[in-house]
């Protein structure tokens, strides 16, 4: 009979279906059996309206239950709709048929109780796809669900429940691990909690390493071997900061520990490369937007940069012909890494509040070889220097010994875990499945054994055989006790479990049958016997040995599907190496028979497996390279990966090889000659794509004999030596390379190493030797089949054309033609397989194929180079390109280029169009790129060309990377040069000290600096100038003051070889005359030093006179050193080409006037007298002074300063007077041959006047312009016209940018931080390299016409307005916990990150939130404050552009 539910009274139902639909409206699922009353059978009812309902209103699915049915979703609305109240839904519960604990009907029924469902947070992934199945139920009823409402009942809104699902999801594996049924391990969780969530207190359990120092941030790792439960710990750990710990941590409750944020990253999932760190930045930010959903559109817009970002690696990485990554690759890194970080801050509510990152199986990066490791580790540094509250958690089988690491063994079971194990252990091994043994037997085996799982499943099988009274055995405790280590331990309860086996002939195979992986009775008979002494072993005795050892569960476990077993792994692991010592030479033997048996099997239905063995053995018997290639398949890597610990020191390093992962430099030790030159080029290679070509040098030391004979390796180190920017080593190679090439006999080979050798030559100037090595290329490259390698050649040929100056020859027209026409009948995969070589056609041929700059710049992004142009492309930012532009009719959409280019429709190379979104601020500089190429494609054809060029001039400057064949000598400046004591050693001034209160000792010693009469006279000196400043200083009232670090390696960067500059500090304290001697002489003799110097000589760039000449590179006070030496020297200006200054005072700095005179602001600080009673006393100060109108006169005007103001003030009018004598002289000598060129600072509050009043001098910064007479300047409105012209801080623009210098450029930025500037750093180079992208007018005043309308805001009248240079404006001195202001210029305010972090360390103190300045386009400011002493810096970015600014707090700046 069919069961009908209860009918309300007074209703009669027509139709017959409705007690099914209302049994079942509430269902997930039912059977038709659910449906028929106990007395019926399904099987036989003759029911109609059952059979009727079950085929028109169910359809079945398929459940964990098996096939089933289920109400369709028509009939469910219905059904619902009917009964729609709270009461008639309860009752259609309730009456519902019993299924087994039906989740919907459970969960609505609860839902009806209660009247609000249960918190979506604490649910699992189950219950929530319950509770969405049935919301998605009520979403077509919406009868029901507001007559619900009414009834008080609310239903969970459908999307809350998707993003708790996605949570749920994301965090199911760690509570696999680790459930709520975990219990234990509480000493291993309170030392990761007081290391990670608190500072150590030193006295933490099983710490590994030595103590660090404190002032850093420890992270944890935690080993062990395989299934000692630390993924199961990392696990517990992370849940317990993401929902708040379950238990105390060092006497805290656990309500007093908030959530944090907390990300699982598994190396055990093949999308997370460590070399490639991107992917572990993917990965980070999905899990943010999942832990968080209202950082969703944040997390979805970075997920789409990282995916075009990484999809741009991943192109140029699998290029043949190319090992380096892309231009800009680091630097898109370092963007992505710093993105996160904001990201990381939206969540933890600060720049250093704590937050978690765990990484597990990181034996899977370690096993990737080193280079992999030193990746992450790389990585996991920037990420905490973008983020400091940054925290990690790694574990992994290894320890890592690398600061701040500090590890965590975990050797055994915590005695919880291990009393339950060894139970579970001794009751699965009883017959009848019970355990009889007691707390204290158990406790008893615990104090034998140890912990350790392995320990306790072999003490487990041997009492199970034995009982437990073979542990109090004397002998066995006796050699327990002897042991010194786990292993040790577990080989004699191996060897004492071996001896309770029954059959001795068992016995003798038990233990070396441990050298083969897979026991059979054909390999008992044919590989074991012989060398365990059993003699003839036939197959009826091999089966029954055979059969014995299976039942052994505890040694080995079976083969499904095959007549064999295998040994235990744990357990092959420790007693192999004993076996190796104890019996190596019965090891030998079993190994050359096994590979004998198996080399017969090869013709079995098992192939692979067999031949695998056989490469097993063949690995431990350590054979030859040549022969385990003749018998090596493909298929082998992985299945012999996990025996890799196994095998001897050459069998590893040949297996390494063979998975593809780099070998440890020790490993690589034990390799034979072919396996050993396999391995170096494959670390070389990984060693090139992580930027890290010095490591290829010191690969190819190892065997430096096999680099000379091997064309391979050759290639790699020409490639190593062109990456240190170092050609003239790597053209020493190439002929030997050629003539290996040669012997090769191998095409391609010989083309590659041809553009390699080309590519050296060209960078030495010798571009008629590139053009010559190409054509023998080319006539190589034209045979069939090498169509690529036959472009990468006519690219490389044009490149040394245009380079060369004969790009208007007739060859060089010929060769465009041929190169258009090619590129045009080119398909659009080798565009795609090819984006480097795209690059280099681009920039040889884009003028005519504009499409082909668009795909370029949509594949590989912009602004890979670091030249004049980038300010120009750095300047495109999001909010530029969103910018609407008209759209021609025959554009297509972003992914495709014009028609109207000329390019064919359906060749034509494509960008996936879903992959970017212009719309929105680009981050990467692929996310630029693709922007960009869409502006490109859709703007008017004027502007598009103009962008076109500049990007052609950006990629010819990526592919150029152009060097000098010139000498160049680097001058700091004021303050910039160490001073050490003569007689004591003792560094008077420039030490390299970490924060400001390394500076407070120097208050005594401020009193050494000053000059004493012996050195005014020329006498001698008491300090020497030992070398340029290497760390952070503050002079005060100068500000902060960088290293000249950057400035020098820029400069070695486009030198043919380090000993190419010379690095000259000198006696800053002192006449620049006399330092001006000493540089002529030390500049002149390093000229004739590097003329000599073989790369000096491999050189052809040497100009008009036909040999190298001197650059001068100077910063502040070193450029007027430079012109006095110029000056002084008619030798020295001949041979100098030019002269490149950094904020140089040509006409003096007002600001030293407040230096002078016992009232000057450094006499109202008692710990500065001395430094002031010094400076009084220096002649290189008194060269600093003014020689313009700054003095402002009682009627408004300006005057110039006189030695008398200078004495009237307090300081020494006699060397005022000497200085200005030698200025007068240096000026007259300023129109020599040397070319000029100036670099000023700007838009920092600069004086630029002073008011004398006696001995007081007050310094202005509002000066009112004066005319030719010193007058003051009226505007028509009759109102006194300020000067304005700003400056660095200390020098005013027009002091640094004289009238007769050849270029001049201004740059946003500080007096003292200006050499560490990009933009600065690009210009010198530029200069050095003669290379620019500019118009002669631009190099002139290039902020005219490169900034305007780049990224203008709009006047009053709508006209754009240019925007001011980008750049940030900050006081140079600050004091703690007072609030200041800095501004940014050059950008809109949302396309602006702007950050505060500590100078020494490069850590993120704060995330400034920046706020546009009113009627100000472009300009923005923040407030800012610092909590203590130190050096600070201030870093803007927008786009492509960057710009820094030194902040220096001190408890007491002078003046206060």
């Amino acid at each position: 009979m069919v069961r009908t539910p209860p009918t309300p009274p007074g209703t009669q139902s027509a139709d017959d279906r409705r007690p099914f639909r209302e049994q079942t409206v509430l269902l997930g699922s039912f059977s038709a059996h659910d449906l028929v009353s106990p007395q019926g059978d399904e099987g036989t009812t003759d029911d109609v309206g059952l059979q009727d309902f079950l085929l028109e209103e169910c359809t079945r699915i398929t459940t964990s239950r098996g096939r089933r049915w289920c109400l369709m979703s028509g009939p469910r609305a219905r059904t619902l709709e009917e009964l729609c109240t709270r009461d008639g839904l309860l009752a259609a519960a309730r009456a519902s048929p019993d299924t087994d604990g039906d989740p919907a009907r459970a969960w609505i029924e609860r839902l009806l109780l209660d009247g609000h469902p249960p918190p979506l947070a604490g649910q699992h992934l189950d219950e929530l796809y319950t509770a969405l199945t049935v919301v998605g139920w009520f979403e077509d009823a919406p009868l029901a669900r507001e007559r619900l409402a009414q009834d008080g009942v609310a239903l969970p809104d459908a999307r809350d429940i998707e993003q708790a699902m996605d949570r749920a999801r994301l965090l199911q594996p760690l509570y696999a691990l680790a459930d709520a049924g975990f219990t234990g391990r509480a000493e291993e969780l309170n030392w990761l909690g007081a290391l990670l969530d608190e500072k150590p207190d030193g006295g933490l359990p099983h710490s590994e390493s030595p103590p660090r120092d404190h002032t850093a941030d420890p992270w944890a790792f935690v080993h062990g071997p395989g299934g000692v439960g630390k993924s199961t710990l990392v696990a517990r750990f992370v849940l317990d900061r993401l929902d708040g710990p379950r238990h105390t941590f060092h006497g805290r409750p656990p309500q007093e520990y908030l959530p944090t944020l907390c990300l699982y990253l598994t190396f055990d999932r093949y999308d997370l490369v460590a070399e490639r760190p991107l992917t572990l930045v993917a990965e980070a930010v999905r899990q943010i937007g999942l832990l968080h959903p209202g950082l969703g559109e944040r997390t979805e817009e970075l997920e789409r940069e990282l995916e075009i970002t990484l999809a741009a690696d991943r192109l140029t990485r699998s290029e043949d012909l190319h090992f380096s990554p892309r231009a800009a690759h680091q630097r898109d890194e370092l963007t992505l890494i710093d993105a996160l970080a904001a990201l990381v801050t939206s969540v933890t509510g600060g720049a250093t509040r704590r937050w978690l990152l765990a990484l597990d199986a990181f034996e899977q990066v370690q096993r990737s070889g080193p280079v992999a490791v030193q990746r992450l580790l790389d990585f996991l540094s920037l990420l905490h220097r973008a983020h400091p509250g940054l925290r990690v958690l790694a574990a992994g089988r290894a320890p890592v010994d690398t600061v701040p690491f500090r590890c965590l063994q975990l050797e055994g079971f915590d005695p919880e875990t291990a009393r339950a194990f060894l139970h579970r252990e001794l009751t699965d091994g009883a017959q009848d499945h019970q355990s009889t043994h007691s707390g204290d037997e158990l406790e008893a085996i615990l104090r034998t054994v140890g912990t350790s799982p392995l320990n306790l499943k072999l003490a487990a099988a041997l009492v199970r055989r034995a009982g437990t009274h073979v542990l109090a055995d004397r002998r066995l405790r006796s050699e327990l006790m002897l042991q010194l280590g786990t292993e040790t331990t577990q080989a004699v309860l191996y060897r004492r479990l071996l001896d309770h086996l029954a059959d001795p002939n068992l016995r003798r195979i038990a233990s070396p049958g441990l050298v083969v992986r897979v026991l059979s009775p054909g390999v008992i008979s044919e590989v074991l016997a012989g060398p365990c002494g059993l003699g003839h072993v036939d197959e009826e005795r091999a089966r029954k040995l055979f059969d014995e050892f299976r039942a052994e569960a505890t040694l080995v476990d079976e083969v499904p599907g095959r007549d064999a077993v295998v040994h235990r792994g744990d357990v092959r692991r420790v007693m192999l190496p004993m076996l190796r010592r104890d019996q190596r030479a019965v090891m030998d033997r079993i190994h050359r028979r096994a590979v004998a048996y198996y080399a017969r099997l090869e013709d079995g239905g098992h192939r692979v497996e067999h031949r695998v063995e056989e490469l097993y053995h063949r690995l431990s018997l350590a054979q030859a390279t040549r022969t385990l290639d003749g018998r090596w398949i493909d298929e082998a890597g992985p299945l012999l990966e996990s025996a890799m610990e196994e095998l001897p020191p050459r069998a590893r390093i040949y297996l390494t090889e063979r998975l593809g992962h780099p070998a440890t430099a020790e490993l690589r030790t034990e390799a034979d000659d072919e396996t050993w030159r396999r391995q170096a080029l494959r670390v070389g290679k990984a060693l090139l794509a992580a930027d890290n070509a010095a490591g290829v040098a010191d690969v190819l030391a190892e065997r430096p004999g096999l680099v000379l004979y091997d064309v391979g390796l050759t290639m790699l180190s020409i490639r190593s030596h062109l990456a240190l920017r170092r050609p003239a080593e790597a053209y020493g190679l190439v002929d030997r390379a050629l003539e290996l090439a040669a012997e090769s006999a191998d095409p391609a080979v010989f083309v590659d190493l041809a553009l390699l050798g080309a590519r050296t030559c060209e960078d030495l100037g010798r571009f008629d030797d590139a053009l010559m090595l190409l054509a023998q290329a080319r006539r190589v490259a034209e045979r069939p089949g090498m169509e690529i390698r036959l472009l990468s050649v006519a690219a490389a040929q044009l490149r040394s054309h245009r380079r060369g100056g004969t790009a208007d020859s007739p060859e060089a027209g010929s060769l465009r033609a041929d190169v258009l026409a090619r590129v045009d009948n080119l398909g659009s995969r080798a565009f795609r397989r090819h984006p480097l070589l795209v690059r280099e056609l681009a920039a040889e041929i884009g003028d005519e194929t504009p499409w082909l700059v668009s795909y370029t710049a949509r594949s590989l992004g912009v602004g890979g180079a670091e030249g004049s142009d980038a300010a120009r492309i750095g300047s495109l930012t999001g909010e530029v390109v969103a910018t609407p532009h008209p759209r021609p009719v025959d554009a297509p959409a972003l992914g495709g280029p014009p028609v109207a280019a000329g390019r064919p429709g359906p060749d034509a190379p494509e960008v996936q169009p879903e992959t970017a979104d212009a719309s929105r601020v680009s981050v990467s500089s692929v996310s630029r790129g693709v922007a960009i190429g869409d502006m490109l494609d859709t703007t008017a054809v004027v502007l598009s060309r103009s962008w076109n060029r500049t990007l052609v001039d950006s990629y010819q400057h990526e592919v150029d990377r152009p060097y000098t064949g010139d000498a160049v000598v680097v001058l700091p400046g004021l303050a910039g040069s160490a001073l050490v004591d003569k007689a004591d050693g003792k560094t008077v001034w420039g030490i390299d000290g970490k924060r400001v209160q390394a500076f407070m000792p120097m208050k005594r010693d401020f009193g050494q600096l000053a000059v004493t009469e012996e050195e005014r006279r020329g006498e001698a000196t008491r300090l020497r100038p030992a070398k340029l400043l290497q760390g952070l200083a503050w002079l005060p009232l100068v500000g902060g003051l960088t290293p000249y670090g950057p400035l020098v390696e820029g400069v070695r960067s486009v030198v043919l070889h380090d000993d190419a500059v010379l690095e000259f500090p000198y006696d800053w304290r002192l006449s620049v005359e006399r330092s001006a001697r000493l540089l002529a002489d030390a500049a002149l003799r390093h000229l004739r030093a590097w003329r000599e110097h073989p790369a000096g000589r491999a050189s052809a760039f040497r100009g008009a006179t036909g040999r190298p000449k001197l650059v001068l590179v100077a910063h502040s006070m070193g450029g007027l050193v430079a012109q006095a030496a110029l000056a002084a020297s008619p030798e020295l200006a001949l041979a100098t080409r030019d002269l490149v200054t950094i904020g140089t005072p040509f006409h003096g700095v007002p600001g030293i006037v407040g230096m002078l005179g016992p009232r000057s602001r450094l006499q109202r600080n008692p710990w500065t007298n001395r430094l002031g009673r010094a400076v009084r006393t220096m002649p290189g100060l008194y060269d600093l002074l003014p020689d313009t109108r700054c003095v402002v006169t009682d009627d408004g005007g300006l005057r110039r300063l006189t030695p008398g103001d200078v004495g009237a003030v307090g300081g020494d009018e006699e060397l005022a007077a000497a200085a200005a004598a030698a200025r007068r002289r240096r000026a007259a000598a300023a129109a020599g041959p040397t070319r000029l060129h100036t670099i000023a600072g700007m838009s920092q509050p600069t004086a630029t006047a002073v008011i004398l009043d006696g001995d007081r001098v007050r310094l202005l910064r509002d000066a009112k312009r004066p005319d030719d007479g010193g007058h003051p300047v009226r505007d028509p409105q009759v109102r006194l016209a300020p000067a304005d012209e700003g400056g660095d801080g200390l020098v005013p623009v027009p002091s640094a940018s004289p009238a007769w210098s050849s270029s001049h450029l201004p740059v946003v930025g500080q007096h003292g931080s200006l050499p560490t500037s990009k933009t600065v750093i690009n210009q010198v180079q530029e200069v050095l390299t003669g290379w620019s992208a500019l118009p002669e007018a631009s190099r002139r005043y290039p902020d005219t016409p490169v900034t305007a309308g780049v990224i203008g805001g709009e006047g009053a009248n709508g006209a754009d307005v240019p925007l001011p240079a980008f750049g940030i404006s900050a006081p140079s001195e600050v004091v703690p916990g007072r609030e200041w202001l800095l501004t940014v210029t050059g950008a809109p305010s949302g396309a602006v990150v702007c950050r505060l972090l500590r100078a020494e360390t490069d850590e993120v103190v704060e995330r400034l939130r920046l706020t546009p300045v009113a009627a100000e386009p472009g300009t923005s400011s923040a407030r800012a404050v610092v909590g203590a002493p130190g050096f600070y810096q201030v870093v803007a970015q927008a786009g492509g552009l960057s710009a820094t600014a030194l902040v220096v707090a001190v408890d007491c700046a002078p003046g206060d």
